[in-house]
């Protein structure tokens, strides 16, 4: 994993355990780890890794890396004993190549962000990757490209949908923009529903004239789920606010105020020619066409692969929570649109461990669009459903039962 740069050859690590461990490898191959410190004063001269000792503190000249989850702490406590930030020491997660700016906002002051990016800038351009849930795993995607990560350093920004209103004026209008060199954006505008001042177009107004901006696509597709509609039931809001089932099952509903019984409606959805083969087919090709719609304005495109591609495995969990085979796809697309060779293929378990997944709170395929589509590959193993809040792990008939019970109490 590509670091920032240190100004330091010898480096000395605060932290023995297993954070400390991984902060040497990380490091052993471009500086001098000369020794280990932490606060526990016992076994001095202890042998860490690779006949790396663990020693007692003292200020000399080699730079302090901290890598412990105390690191707070013992920054306050080399603070106290005259050592300065930056100059001396620094936390590990600082020297990765992304931060996230609610964790700068939150511990440091101003003066010591703005050393930080300067730090940064010695060596490194700034991007943001700006938009919804998806593009904190695109954000990964592009970072785990070597020559990207050689020249970009990440800000992490929270999602538009994770911002408190106290958050947006401190983390978006009191941060400088003009230290940003690329703007990778899902454009969000100033009618949406969080907030106008979270608009893409009045931050682009913040930024230096010669910031690079890229307009992404907001990945959608609905054709897996003919079933889908607003939920005027849902419940544990105050858990989520997505709620338990964010979204609304029509023909379940449907069933419901006919008074059938849980077991019929279990029986008669998993028909496979319970919907009207030439319906589903029409509800994929509006989706598609609401997709190319969506993607007039954007400068890289990922229709094409969702059309090739939707029927041979499933894409989406719900209408805006690819897969990420389409996200490792659409992140591959930008960085051959910035000018960089393609990350390696990978499959679906490794992406999984390295970037995360968008498979929560899913929407369930119905048998007969399994079968209209006579998809091969859906709801696979590796992931299990997820069709509700959180871990909660249900079958499609499982859902089924839940649905009913908990949003009409039956």
């Amino acid at each position: 994993m590509n670091t920032m740069k240190l100004p330091y050859n010898e480096i000395s690590i605060w932290g023995t355990g297993g954070v400390g461990k991984r902060c040497y490898f990380q490091l052993k191959d471009n500086y001098n780890i000369k020794c280990f410190y932490d606060n526990n004063q016992n076994q001095k001269n202890e042998i860490v890794i690779d006949n790396i000792k663990k020693e007692d503190f003292k200020k000399d000249d080699s730079f302090i890396v901290i890598a412990s989850s105390y690191w707070k702490e013992i920054m306050d406590q080399l603070k106290c004993r005259g050592l300065c930030l930056f100059r001396d020491f620094i936390p590990s997660f600082m020297i990765d190549n992304s931060v996230e700016i609610r964790i700068l906002k939150h511990y440091f002051n101003n003066y010591e962000i703005n050393t930080y990016i300067n730090l940064i800038k010695k060596n490194k351009k700034i991007v943001v990757v700006f938009g919804n849930c998806q593009t904190s795993i695109l954000e990964k995607m592009l970072l785990k490209n070597e020559k990207f990560s050689n020249d970009y350093f990440a800000l992490i920004f929270p999602r538009v949908c994770d911002y408190t209103l106290n958050e947006i004026e401190d983390l978006v209008y009191n941060f400088d923009w003009t230290e940003v060199d690329l703007f990778i954006y899902q454009e969000v505008n100033n009618n949406n529903k969080f907030s106008e001042k979270l608009a893409t177009d009045q931050i682009k107004k913040l930024m230096k004239s010669s910031c690079r901006t890229v307009c992404i696509s907001n990945l959608y597709f609905a054709g897996y789920f003919p079933q889908a509609i607003q939920n005027n039931h849902n419940i544990y809001e105050e858990l989520h606010k997505s709620g338990l089932f964010p979204i609304a099952d029509k023909y379940i509903e449907e069933f419901i105020y006919k008074n059938k019984q849980g077991n019929e409606i279990i029986e008669i959805v998993n028909n496979p020619n319970f919907i009207d083969s030439a319906d589903i087919l029409n509800h994929c090709e509006d989706s598609i066409n609401e997709l190319i719609k969506r993607e007039k304005l954007v400068d890289i495109k990922i229709s094409d692969y969702i059309i090739l591609n939707y029927k041979k495995e499933q894409l989406f969990y719900s209408f805006n929570h690819p897969s990420n085979l389409v996200l490792y796809e659409y992140a591959n697309r930008i960085l051959k649109f910035l000018g960089y060779i393609a990350n390696d293929p990978m499959n679906e378990e490794d992406m999984y461990y390295f970037f995360g997944t968008l498979k929560a709170q899913d929407i369930p395929i119905y048998p007969s669009v399994i079968k209209t589509l006579k998809l091969e590959k859906f709801e696979t193993n590796f992931f299990p459903n997820k069709y509700a809040l959180g871990n909660y792990y249900l079958s499609f008939n499982e859902f089924i039962v839940e649905y009913i019970h908990q949003c009409f109490k039956k």
